[in-house]
């Protein structure tokens, strides 16, 4: 178990990373299991964040959670602050809204395991405009993990070319991306190489 000062060293990473980032493009959708227990929390009342408090003024009431002896943990903290000083809103307990009402989505390969919200979202200000909903997958029973799947109202898209390369397979009837051999096995080589971006994954699963 990593300890507290650890935790928000690995967040300060994150965060220069999503501050250069930022400079890049003016969208920012950040998603995976943080280990964060973000508990009721309302948002940080930060300068950054003002303008997206006047903006969406249900952002400063308290978030829904089903997560009952829930605690807002380190980690919590360190993405409550990192989301509020880029600013991002992490739609969490945000309810009907974007459909996320706090469910739970880590409940360990124990029946003893107490289940936890560890899996958010954070988005600027213009993509949570367009989302639509965010639910957890509960059909998902090879790993003690749900996924988050997001959905958003993107418009007319039709100058993007949306078909699906030749290399996706049919599975139980639908469809699913498969890694080509060489570009998986360029993608870690490529990941091996850069130690930010491994501590990160370490720190993320």
């Amino acid at each position: 178990m990593r300890s507290q000062s650890g935790i928000s060293e690995l967040f300060s990473i994150a965060y220069m990373d999503v501050m250069e980032a930022s400079t890049l493009s003016p969208h920012l959708l950040l998603i995976g299991d943080f280990n964060a227990h973000l508990r009721q929390t309302g948002e940080p009342l930060t300068h950054q964040f003002k303008h997206l408090l006047e903006r969406f003024s249900h952002l400063s009431t308290p978030r829904l959670n089903q997560i009952q002896h829930s605690k807002l943990n380190t980690a919590g903290h360190c993405l409550l602050d990192l989301a509020a000083s880029i600013p991002l809103i992490i739609p969490t307990g945000r309810g009907t809204l974007a459909g996320d009402a706090g469910q739970a989505t880590f409940f360990g390969y124990s029946s003893t395991t107490s289940p936890s919200r560890t899996e958010h979202v954070a988005m600027n200000a213009e993509l949570y405009t367009r989302c639509q909903g965010i639910r957890v997958v509960q059909k998902v029973n090879t790993m003690d993990h749900k996924p988050l799947k997001l959905h958003f109202c993107t418009g007319n898209l039709n100058h993007i070319d949306m078909r699906l390369p030749t290399h996706m397979r049919g599975i139980n009837h639908e469809q699913k991306l498969v890694w080509k051999d060489q570009a998986a096995k360029l993608y870690v080589n490529n990941l091996v190489s850069d130690s930010p971006s491994l501590n990160q994954l370490y720190f993320l699963k």
